[in-house]
């Protein structure tokens, strides 16, 4: 990902047929310096050279360079990253086309990669008849798909709501690097999707959640571990 605005000096060949398009650091080799040549005492009244340069520049004109046989053509800069609030804005309408089409319940999200989006999802649910297929986990699947790797790192989920649990465990084995959200647990509540006590199941001791959970088999549950552990061609994750 790029940092902070990034530019690239386009130059062509005054006296010669092959234009050159060269970056701003190989045109100043190329030239050998003379772009930096000490300038000459201001005259009161009057701009600087290099001013009146700039001005033509940033005006698109082409401006030939002193003692060089190249002229600069323009300054190209890469397009502003897209905004936080603009991906979740594309998500909520997402979101609200989903439920306008019947297509599911009212959430959306994106995985995004250097400003670019990688993976979409929707919660589509009661439509494939999968409790699992919320939108952060669709979107994080696709993204997958589209990257072929398992793991998101380098990109960020943006989605319609906090995340639930199971989306937020998802969030982690993917090992994005962030997440954005609008709408919050308590809004998704009022709506009539509180899993608010999923979280509190979970910081409860397994045998005292709401669903029983018991151990057994204690003897034999380590050997898919140590199969694992013994398998060399194994692939970490």
């Amino acid at each position: 990902m790029r940092h902070g605005p990034w530019q690239e000096r386009r130059f062509e060949c005054v006296d010669g047929p092959v234009k050159k398009v060269l970056p701003g650091a190989a045109c100043k080799r190329r030239l050998g310096q003379a772009h930096e040549r000490p300038r000459a005492p201001r005259r009161p009244g009057t701009k600087r050279r290099d001013s009146r340069m700039m001005e033509a520049i940033w005006a698109g004109a082409p401006v030939p360079l002193p003692g060089s046989r190249f002229r600069f053509l323009s300054i190209e800069s890469d397009p502003p990253m897209p905004s936080p609030s603009s991906f979740l804005r594309e998500a909520i309408e997402m979101a609200v086309q989903n439920v306008t089409t019947g297509q599911g319940g009212p959430f959306a999200a994106l995985v995004v990669r250097d400003g670019e989006i990688v993976g979409r999802g929707t919660n589509v649910v009661t439509t494939l008849n999968d409790p699992t297929a919320h939108a952060e986990v669709t979107a994080i699947r696709r993204a997958c798909d589209a990257l072929d790797d398992f793991e998101l790192a380098g990109c960020t989920l943006y989605a319609t709501c906090e995340p639930c649990p199971m989306c937020l465990g998802a969030a982690y084995w993917a090992r994005l690097d962030r997440v954005y959200y609008a709408a919050t647990q308590e809004d998704a509540a009022e709506a009539g999707f509180d899993d608010h006590h999923i979280y509190e199941e979970m910081a409860k001791p397994p045998t005292e959640r709401q669903i029983p959970m018991d151990q057994a088999l204690s003897e034999e549950a380590n050997r898919p571990f140590e199969a694992w552990l013994d398998y060399e061609d194994r692939v970490a994750y």
